[in-house]
């Protein structure tokens, strides 16, 4: 079986995120960051919105532009969380325009992160990386807009074709549905689309 580089995307993308946020706080304010659990607080924190969000992709389709308000809402509830801490009393009190800066600090270089994070997924996928092996079971209507999603290069599918008990003469036919069991298993299949018409 093949190891799938993309379940290392999200656990990266974590890292990269954290790494950043206590980067930042760890240089900029090392008294406030290493006071008590403050930087333990940090870091849950991240971690408890951008669950609650759901903010980390798992879909092919997502782009810097998807979901876009997500990213808005995780700075504002990060930002709130973050100066929470200081009515806490376990912080050293600063400038509130000093933290306001440090913060957008932290967003911008998340941002960038997030910029060439999908420059450069994308880069990969027409490459040849990260790829999925597809197929599609039955045929109708809408194969080809199906085709269209599969032949994107930028979302790393390769289309294998299509089972369907009505013989074609597509390059791409494989042969009647029964026979699609043995293939996927036999051919490092994937995900598999059904033509949800076909089985109506």
């Amino acid at each position: 079986m093949r190891l799938k580089g993309s379940s290392f995307i999200i656990p990266i993308s974590i890292i990269v995120h954290l790494a950043i946020i206590n980067g930042v706080l760890f240089i900029f304010t090392s008294e406030t960051y290493l006071q008590g659990l403050n930087a333990l607080y940090y870091n849950f924190s991240w971690l408890l919105i951008t669950n609650a969000l759901d903010f980390y992709p798992t879909k092919r389709k997502e782009t810097f532009f998807t979901n876009i308000h997500k990213m808005f809402n995780l700075y504002t509830l990060f930002g709130l969380s973050y100066f929470a801490i200081f009515g806490f009393g376990s912080a050293t009190k600063v400038s509130t325009v000093f933290h306001v800066k440090l913060l957008l600090l932290i967003y911008l270089l998340l941002t960038f992160y997030r910029i060439a994070f999908y420059w450069s997924i994308r880069r990969y996928r027409v490459r040849g990386g990260n790829f999925v092996n597809v197929l599609a079971i039955g045929r109708d209507k809408n194969l080809k807009k199906v085709r269209k999603v599969f032949d994107d290069p930028y979302l790393g599918y390769r289309y294998k074709g299509f089972f369907d008990d009505s013989p074609s003469k597509s390059p791409t036919y494989l042969g009647k549905i029964e026979q699609s069991f043995e293939y996927i298993t036999k051919n490092d299949i994937d995900e598999v689309y059904c033509l949800a018409s076909k089985f109506t």
